[in-house]
Formats: C-alpha cells, structure tokens, sequence
C-alpha cells in the first residue's frame, strides 16, 4: 500500500535517505498511471509527460539506429510514440515500459532504414571494423562502439537488455532496478553485472573490445543524450492525432448508444471532430510525401552530379590515350615531306588499339588483344578478355571484385571457380567489338560480341563493372556465402 507524502513526513521526520528511495521507485506507478490516464480519458497532458519522460531514450537510441540523420531519427521516434499511443490501455499491464520502448524503436527504425541508408551503414561499420584492426588502445572509442551498440544489445535476451537499460542507459538505482525485474538489490547488481559482460561479448564479436567498467562508463555518459527541445510537442501532437484518428469516431458511437442519447446535435459533433481530425491527418501526410519527395530528387542530383564526373574522368582519360597516336600521325606527316617525291613504305603504328579503337572500328581480331589497364569499363573488359585467353591468373585476379563480406574460404573458393570456368568458355572465342551499355546502382555494363570458331554462333557477354581507388573491377554479386558441399574437399 503506497503511503502519500503526508504520512511520510509524519512517520519518517528527517528520514531524508528512505524518503529518497521511495520516490525514486514511483516511476514505476506513475507509467502505468499516465497510460491509464490516457487511455480512458485521452489525457494528452498524461501522454506528454510520458513523452518527455522517455524522449531522450528512444530518440538517442534511433539516431544511432538511422546512421545519425537527425530528420530519420525524428520520424522514427514519431512512429514509436504513436505505437504507444496506439497501445496505450494494453501496456499499462507491461512491467517496465523502457524495454517495450527500446524494442519498439530497433523495430521501427529497422522498418524505416532502407537502400542507400542501409548500404551507408554497412560501410560505416566496415570501415570502423578496419581501424579497429589497427588500433590497440585500450580505451573505447564511442564513434566505434556507437554503429553496432543497438545491434548487440538486441543480440541479448530480454531481462538482460531491460537490466542493462534501466541502469546504464537511465543511469537508475540498484534497488529500483531489482523492484522492475522483481529481484532483491544484490541480485539486481549481478543480474546487471552479468548482462554487462554478455553484451561485451557481443561487442567483441563485432571487432568492439574494452573492459567492463570502460562499457559502462561509456553508455552511461553516451548511450542517452538530450533530444531537440521543440521534438517533445512535435512528436506528442502528432502521436496523439494519428491515434485519435482511428479511435474518436467509434469512441463516441459507443457512447451515443450506451447513454441513448442519438440527437441530431450528437450526430454534428461527431461529423465535425471527426472531419477535423481526418482533415489534420491528410495534411500531415502530404508533408510527409513532400518531404520523401524532396529527398529522392536530392539523391537523383548527386548520382546525376557523380555520373557527369565520371564521364569527364572518362574524357580525360581517351585524351590521354589519343595523345600518341597524334604525335605518330605527326611524324608520319614529316616523313612523307622529306621523302618529296620519291616511294614511302608504309609504317605499322606502334601503339597498340586501345579499348577505344575497337569500339570505334567495332571489329578486332583477337590477336591484337593484350592488357589494356583498367582506366575504363572497356579497358577493363578488354583486360579480362586478354587475361583468359592467355591464362593470366593474377592479372584475373586484380580485375575481378567480390563481395567484401565474403568468408575468406568463400572467396578464394570462388575465384578459381570462376577462372576455371570463365576460362573454359570464353578463352577459345574470337571477340570482335566492344561497346559501354547503361549504368544503374548495381554498375556499369559492358557488352564483348563474339564468335565460337568451333559452332560459328555469335553473341555477346555482358559483364558488370564499378570503379574503385585502383580502378574498373568487373563485379560478381551473386556468389553463395558458403562454399557448396560438392564443391568442398572430401575430408
């Protein structure tokens, strides 16, 4: 029986250390209050205080969840307020509303990172895996802990993710802690203790390593930090519309007909709230679809803005390799001056074709193909063509580009599985031209027509390329991540 502060001050005069902790447990009590409060009487002062008492949390945790975008991280934290708001009467029966928060955010910012949100953070954590490689300090770094700390705390079960939250993540009492999980305040302090260490196994897994008190020190100090101040009315108002929208009008039909009183101006009040609220819903999804909008026609310039670059590196590049058959054709002109008159053997180009000139020439025969360099898709293509054909094994492997999160095993298996077959089906053929296809998010295209000597069919080979710091690599994406039973070595 909770006793009210009166009583205290009369029965505890000075008792300031146990007047502490009894109001510290209270928190517990008040959620389920507050929800209460809202879900029978829509108390949008109720759900406010709810939504600045776990702003900070949920918003902390999304941002870091949406790779630090501040507008995503605003969305998600809308989206789970509003479940909330949503569950509002089925969660007042939940023990600690910080875990179903927690969960509910991974979940909706997991539903919200999508495409180049997630490759970015896939490219993150690769590169913080790198430098993690190279560094051995002891301390931890948060800008390394923070892209897979969410990842690895919903690697743990649930009563060590909720113990973990409620004291390092709201910094709360053992005792508090103890009374969530119904435990004793030492058994809470090993519960913690041992939900610490699980989660630095989980860490070190992901390339993290650190000491247990050097995790705690960091969520404690990082973990949570304070949310844009004017988000707290933004995300209430919005969490409340959207769940009054699909509650009011049934809400007050079913008072109507328990109080009987269907008067024509019981009817116009409904038809006005719920018009009003219907109205405020579809303005703020036209917002929201402009937003969306604004933000795909910014990632349109910038691939429009990365591919005019390219083509100008590309530009730069066919002057370069122009440059000497000019100068041959200059000294070419100065022999016939010389000569005057007289008879002037024809000279042979000492440059080899470039991938340019058979493009140009559209027929080549094989013989004249050799390594190109990989300046270019085409160069590169020609390369690979020139490397098979010869069985160059290591020029090969310098030209194609696998998935960087291939099993070592995976990969080496894979490229002499691709060089035994590659080889054997197009070393023998005759390539006559090479010409640069459409490129997308998954590359550039390249097409090699060919003729089989042995059948006289002719096609073309289509292969995929990317540039990179070294480079046109011909890309290969659809390798399985383990090497298949058949194709592994019998024991």
């Amino acid at each position: 029986m909770r006793a009210s502060p009166k009583i205290l001050r009369a029965v505890l005069p000075g008792g300031g250390h146990l007047l502490m902790k009894m109001t510290m447990v209270a928190p517990m009590t008040d959620d389920a209050e507050l929800l209460r409060r809202y879900a029978s009487d829509r108390t949008e002062d109720a759900f406010a205080e709810l939504v600045r008492r776990y702003l900070d949390l949920v918003h902390s945790a999304a941002l870091r969840q949406v790779g630090g975008n501040p507008a995503s991280a605003a969305d998600v934290t809308q989206a789970v307020f509003t479940e909330l708001a949503r569950h509002a009467d089925r969660l007042t029966r939940h023990p600690a509303l910080t875990g179903w928060l927690y969960t509910t955010t991974h979940r909706m910012a997991a539903r919200h990172v999508r495409g180049e949100v997630r490759r970015q953070r896939r490219e993150q954590e690769a590169h913080v895996m790198q430098e993690l490689q190279r560094d051995t300090g002891p301390e931890l770094d948060w800008a390394r802990l923070r892209p897979v700390l969410d990842a690895a705390m919903h690697d743990l079960g649930e009563t060590d993710r909720t113990a973990v939250l409620l004291r390092h993540f709201e910094q709360r009492p053992l005792a508090e802690v103890g009374s969530k999980l119904g435990l004793s305040e030492n058994a809470a302090r090993m519960r913690v203790e041992r939900a610490l260490d699980k989660l630095r196994t989980k860490l070190a897994k992901r390339g993290v390593t650190s000491t247990a008190s050097a995790l705690a020190v960091a969520l404690t100090g990082q973990a949570v930090t304070a949310a844009p101040p004017t988000l707290v009315m933004a995300v209430t108002s919005a969490a409340v519309a959207t769940a009054v929208t699909t509650t009011s009008t049934s809400g007050l039909l079913a008072l109507m007909a328990y109080t009987k009183l269907q008067t024509a101006a019981a009817i116009a009040l409904i038809a006005a709230i719920g018009t009003a609220l219907v109205i405020q819903h579809i303005d703020t999804n036209r917002l929201h679809r402009s937003n969306v909008e604004l933000e795909r026609r910014l990632v349109l310039s910038g691939a429009e803005l990365e591919a005019t670059r390219s083509a100008a590196r590309h530009s730069s590049n066919e002057l370069a390799r122009l440059r000497p058959l000019q100068e041959e054709l200059m000294r070419l002109r100065g022999q016939i001056t010389a000569a005057g008159s007289g008879t002037v053997h024809p000279v042979r180009p000492k440059s080899i074709p470039t991938a340019k000139d058979i493009d140009e020439r559209m027929r080549t025969p094989i013989g004249i193909l050799t390594d190109h360099g990989n300046a270019t898709p085409e160069d590169a293509s020609v390369s690979l063509l020139w490397a098979l054909s010869i069985r160059q094994r290591e020029r090969y492997i310098e030209l194609i580009k696998l998935p960087d999160d291939l099993p070592a095993e995976t990969k080496a298996w894979g490229l002499d599985y691709l060089y035994k077959n590659l080889g054997k089906t197009y070393g023998g053929l005759e390539f006559s031209s090479i010409r640069r296809g459409r490129t997308d998010d998954q590359g550039t295209r390249v097409y090699a027509a060919f003729k089989d000597p042995a059948t006289g069919r002719e096609d073309e080979l289509v292969v995929v390329l990317r540039e990179g710091r070294s480079g046109w690599q011909i890309v290969v994406d659809d390798l399985p991540r383990e090497v298949p039973e058949h194709e592994q070595p019998a024991p």
